[in-house]
């Protein structure tokens, strides 16, 4: 019996070393979800993680509706974290709201700080300049992103 613990222990500790490498791999370096509003707002969502995959799920109000994916090269993917990494995320609140907006697009922004997410939610027309910087940083990075369209992904 004692032979069984010892070998279910080094199976059970061999085995979840691949599965923190994986999960390390496969962590979220940033977040950027865009809701909807009543207008022809633009509707998406778009991950980028740490082994350069990045996912595009288009919803409405797009130019490709549906879920896509790439693989940034390595040498933009750390222009990413490097720029991201230079923004002193973690000092940022974590909501931008004018609570007088009815019909505004809301902005949802992750980030990953050393294992630990930051979620901001925008819904604001004029956040403070910080705030405009981070956004402006993301999407110059999101217009430089290659998407592949051929292969779209959960095909439904």
């Amino acid at each position: 019996m004692l032979r069984w613990s010892f070998i279910f222990a080094i199976v059970f500790l061999f085995g979840c070393k691949p599965a923190n490498q994986l999960a390390k791999k496969n962590q979220l370096v940033f977040s950027i979800e865009k809701g909807p509003c009543f207008g022809k707002c633009p509707e998406y969502k778009i991950e980028v993680f740490a082994n350069g995959e990045a996912h595009l799920n288009g919803v409405r109000n797009v130019e490709h509706v549906g879920d896509y994916k790439t693989q940034l090269p390595a040498a933009f993917l750390k222009e990413i974290t490097d720029s991201i990494n230079a923004l002193n995320i973690a000092e940022l609140d974590t909501n931008y709201v004018n609570k007088y907006l009815t019909d505004f697009p809301a902005t949802d922004l992750i980030f990953d700080l050393n294992g630990v997410q930051k979620r901001i939610h925008i819904f604001h027309e004029s956040p403070p300049q910080e705030i405009q910087n981070v956004l402006d940083v993301i999407n110059a990075f999101e217009n430089r992103i290659k998407w592949d369209f051929s292969t779209q992904i959960n095909q439904h």
